[in-house]
């Protein structure tokens, strides 16, 4: 490890670094001396480490890039989070002029900027990316000055994200820039030139600087922070809370780390791949999250947390045979570099962890980017700070380190966008990964500047025969990004012996104009044996133009010889409901030539959730002549179940009934045991009825055994609802389901028998009262007589009575229990009270501010893996941000997204629902409410009354003394779950 002139350097560039920028420093300590991190910097066998650059040569890294001249460029981020440093981020570039590994020189680049989150080098300049706009600096010299004046790219990013905010600039070796958004994030961003591809919540999208094109590739994940490509170039992120890393195909839907579903009929999301997380085995990501730092022993085996940022994949020979083709990444709680492989598993990986190779001593690093040098070597920035970098308990931003770390016998090389072509083709086929890829991109820029002569374009045609397969992807690439790729090379690349080549080709073929080679690839649709390549057609049939799209998806659903995947088929629905103009006639057609069960059960699944009968007796006339159609008859089955509850059956299910359930097959018979009861046979009911008392069904079978009597509303249903009431450990959830029946003295006797419930029992009472008009105005009559106290109707409860429409409920409401809205005034004397209190006394107790919270706050959202799902996670959320919490609280409605908007349905049958539209078919809408999910039949609908507001209710601090206002914001803003004791 070398030292040599560090600390001098450092000192003499730091006055003059210092002065131009007026940096903010709350935090308590001080990180470890840059000069005693290195030497405490733990490395695996055969690493050196330098100090490449520490305070104040650098501070704030948010992003940093090396170029193809082995600078480094680094995006300081000033603003972040606080936008309090407005105009002072900046991009800086550090110079290693004598070799040393130590930088000696640093030029401003650009200064004035805020909200800087990225910044990317290559064709001919910078681009710098500072929500809200995307913005291309032309330096064609590379002399660190800007040559002319800026473009603006990108705009209408969201500046309001914080740690969500759009990041990650990165070039494809397809030519592409992409990067990343969390969903905290969520944008609907607008190229210049090329309009917007609509709104990301999460997710890649990229950017092509020639076209102007702007596509959103893969939507989901809650906040991605790392992205680079393997040699088999696949594209992979590294991600926080809900995964670590992911595989990422285009058109993919992946898992949410919270939310409702973004499109209709999505019936699940692809997960991430490693196989393990990186914290103790057992928990959710929110419980490692609690336990990052007082407990940080208990996820320290495993790999440190879930909080991750930067991804580098250990591509050539640069490194060692042990870690080659292995990811990198820091683990921002544990401290630490991850190191994980990279597997192949049918058409797409999984991951296993490997262990931590870089564990630094130093209890400050927070490494932020992982990138290579055009020599191999490893640049790792540390934003240098304590808790998480969106921590704003206290603001460091006088500290942040760049190491670079190499294996023996590196060696250095010349400017590579200075090479002449002969030179870039012999990096091209050398073994190195990391020169190869700035040869690469070099080259295409070469072919977009028109400067490439046609000897060298003959010599990468010629590459496409190389035994290396990896050569054979990067001349395809380049040809391709340099938009000179031509029907015979791509298809002698689509021909090619490696399955990765021909995946690559696919991907090609559909960027251009496919029309022209559209029966090879057509062909190659249907015979290809590899599951990679059809993971990739599956991908590309959103690219392709209209009158190619059904013909490539009946293709690939059609095999029967090597059918495609689960992941092949769930990324083919995801992309099929992405079309805004798929209809069931679509699923339809497709599912009586599908061969794929598992893309069947999707389609059968659709055609149930937005055809109900005409869709469930389409399935069972194509499941009568199917061999086995198991899978397909359950799919559909489960969603009606589901969706509706009960069906009429179809003219052919008596004879399919007797057929299907002397099959010797067991799931067959399983299966017409489930229809059975969704078409309401007295038989299967009683079976239904058997489990309620069976000492061998689970809980949740009983449940779900009461739940469908009581919706079956046959002559014996409330006769086994009455026996489920008995019952103690039954009797909640036969409260809940009188909700079925109509009758007024159900309500009635509910109200009549109050005390005789404890109180888990009276708050279903309630829930069960207020889903109906002739139930609701005895129960408010009651508060008001002060029977039933007047907490137990909860203010969001209330306010779904009082904005259902109807009059006598509104009146009621008003005069039993109050008015749920306040006016403007009452909500700024409770922000001041608020204001006022926590400024006195700004800590409580956090342990009887938990129960506070699961009393009113924890119906709808989970802090610290507790409480329900209406509203978002509060865990991972900026809640040390005390105005905002507060006024987020005190005024729900004043910022409120289209999609989190109340909405009170009211049917014929007088009952009453309010909650989050998350779903809505032709025949079905599903609202989300403090009670789950709930299926309304359009059929039965009277009246859908959609608000402007927030289905969280005004007024919830007003009821609060002092003290229990402070100890809920003790709790609200603690680092972790307070005890229950």
């Amino acid at each position: 490890m070398k030292l040599r002139g560090v600390v001098l350097a450092m000192l003499v560039a730091g006055s003059a670094a210092r002065a131009d920028v007026r940096t903010i420093d709350t935090e308590t300590g001080s990180p470890m001396p840059a000069a005693n991190a290195l030497k405490t910097l733990n490395l695996p066998e055969g690493f050196t480490a330098n100090l490449f650059a520490s305070e104040p040569y650098v501070r704030q890294p948010i992003d940093m890039k090396v170029d193809a001249r082995g600078r480094v460029w680094v995006a300081e981020a000033y603003s972040y989070m606080t936008h309090s440093d407005a105009d002072q981020d900046r991009v800086v570039v550090l110079t290693d002029k004598d070799g040393n590994g130590m930088a000696d020189t640093r030029n401003i680049f650009l200064s004035g900027l805020t909200n800087l989150m990225s910044v990317e080098i290559g064709f001919g300049g910078v681009w710098v990316l500072a929500p809200p706009t995307l913005t291309f600096y032309p330096d064609a010299d590379g002399d660190l000055k800007p040559d002319g004046t800026p473009v603006i790219h990108l705009t209408n990013w969201n500046t309001s994200g914080q740690w969500n905010m759009v990041n990650g600039l990165s070039f494809g070796p397809d030519g592409w820039l992409y990067g990343r958004i969390g969903q905290g994030g969520a944008s609907a961003p607008r190229s210049v030139r090329g309009g917007s591809p609509g709104r990301i919540s999460g997710g890649v999208w990229r950017y092509h600087p020639v076209s102007s094109k702007l596509e959103i590739y893969a939507h989901g994940m809650t906040n991605p922070w790392g992205l680079d490509w393997n040699e088999d170039g696949e594209l992979f992120v590294s991600g926080n809370c809900n995964g670590h890393l992911w595989h990422i195909v285009g058109g993919s839907l992946y898992e949410w780390g919270f939310g409702a579903r973004e499109f209709s009929s999505e019936f699940g999301r692809t997960p991430p791949i490693e196989i393990a997380p990186h914290y103790s085995p057992g928990k959710d990501w929110w419980s490692s999250w609690q336990e990052r730092y007082e407990k940080a022993e208990a996820n320290d085996a495993f790999g440190g947390g879930h909080s991750h940022s930067g991804l580098l994949i250990c591509n050539g020979s640069a490194w060692p045979e042990r870690m080659r083709g292995h990811t990198l990444m820091s683990n921002i709680h544990g401290g630490r570099i991850n190191e994980d492989t990279i597997e192949p598993s049918g058409s797409t990986y999984v991951s296993r962890r490997v262990g931590d190779p870089i564990k630094p001593a130093d209890p400050w690093f927070r490494g932020v980017s992982l990138v290579s040098a055009p020599d191999g070597a490893l640049f790792i920035s540390d934003w240098s700070d304590t808790g998480e970098c969106h921590d704003k308990d206290a603001i460091h931003q006088d500290s942040g380190r760049i190491y670079r770390i190499q294996t023996t016998g590196i060696r250095p090389l010349p400017a590579i966008d200075g090479m002449d072509d002969n030179s870039l083709l012999d990096l091209l086929t050398a073994d190195r990964e990391e020169p190869a890829r700035h040869a690469l991109k070099t080259l295409q820029h070469h072919i977009r500047q028109k400067t490439l002569p046609p000897d060298t374009r003959e010599k990468l045609a010629a590459l496409l025969s190389n035994p290396d397969f990896r050569i054979r992807l990067r001349a395809l690439s380049v040809l391709h990004g340099g938009g000179i790729l031509n029907d015979k090379q791509l298809v002698t690349a689509a021909r090619d012996s490696d399955e990765r080549v021909r995946a690559m080709a696919v991907r090609y073929w559909a960027e251009r104009t496919p029309d022209s080679t559209r029966e090879f690839f057509h062909e190659m649709a249907a015979t290809d044996p590899s599951p990679r390549v059809l993971l990739h057609f599956a991908s590309v049939t959103r690219l392709l133009p209209g009158h190619l799209t059904p013909v490539f998806i009946n293709t690939l659903i059609g095999r029967t010889k090597n059918p495609i995947d689960a992941r092949t088929a769930q990324l083919l629905w995801h992309i099929r409901i992405q079309n805004p103009v798929f209809s069931s006639s679509d699923a339809g057609r497709l599912i009586s030539a599908c061969r794929s069960d598992a893309f069947a059960t999707y389609l059968a699944s659709y055609l149930v959730e937005n055809d109900g009968e005409d869709g469930i007796g389409s399935i069972f006339a194509m499941a009568a002549t199917s061999e086995n159609p198991s899978a397909v008859l359950s799919a559909a089955i489960t969603t009606a179940r589901k969706q509706y509850g009960f069906m009429s059956p179809p003219a052919q299910w008596p004879a399919l009934r007797e057929k299907w359930m002397a099959s010797p097959d067991h799931a067959l018979r399983g299966v017409a045991l489930s229809a059975s009861i969704l078409f309401g046979d007295t038989d299967a009911l009683q079976t239904l009825k058997q489990r309620i008392t069976s000492p061998e069904a689970t809980p949740e079978e009983k449940s779900d055994a009461i739940e469908t009597l009581a919706a079956a509303q046959t002559t014996e249903s409330i006769t086994v609802v009455g026996q489920a009431f008995r019952d103690p450990a039954l009797r909640k959830q036969a409260i809940r389901a009188l909700r079925h029946f109509k009758q007024s003295a159900v309500g009635l006797s509910l109200i009549e028998n109050w005390s005789n419930y404890d109180e888990g029992e009276q708050h279903a009472v309630v829930e069960t009262l207020v889903t109906r008009r002739e139930w609701a105005l005895p129960l408010l009559e009651c508060i008001g007589a002060g029977k039933i106290p007047k907490s137990m109707l909860t203010a969001a409860q209330a306010r779904g009575l009082a904005e259902s429409g109807d009059a006598a409920l509104s009146a009621a409401v008003l005069k039993h229990w109050g008015s749920p809205t306040r006016t403007s005034e009452q909500k700024e004397a409770t922000l001041a009270r608020a204001t006022r209190l926590l400024s006195e006394k700004p800590t409580g107790d956090p342990t009887k501010g938990r129960l506070l919270f699961s009393q009113s706050c924890g119906a709808c959202h989970v802090l610290y893996g507790e409480g329900g799902k209406l509203g978002p996670d509060l865990t991972g959320r900026n809640r040390a941000d005390l105005p905002s919490l507060v006024r987020s609280i005190v005024d729900p409605s004043a910022d409120v997204p289209e999609d989190g908007r109340m909405t009170i349905v009211t049917r014929t049958d007088g009952g009453i629902t309010g909650g989050i539209i998350v779903s809505e078919t032709s025949t079905a809408i599903t609202l989300r409410s403090q009670q789950g999910d709930q299926v309304i039949k359009k059929d039965t609908v009277a009246n859908v009354k959609s608000q402007d507001t927030s289905p969280m209710p005004e007024g919830l601090l007003d009821p609060l003394t002092d003290a229990q206002l402070q100890d809920l914001f003790s709790y609200l803003r603690a680092d972790q779950a307070a005890s229950t004791k």
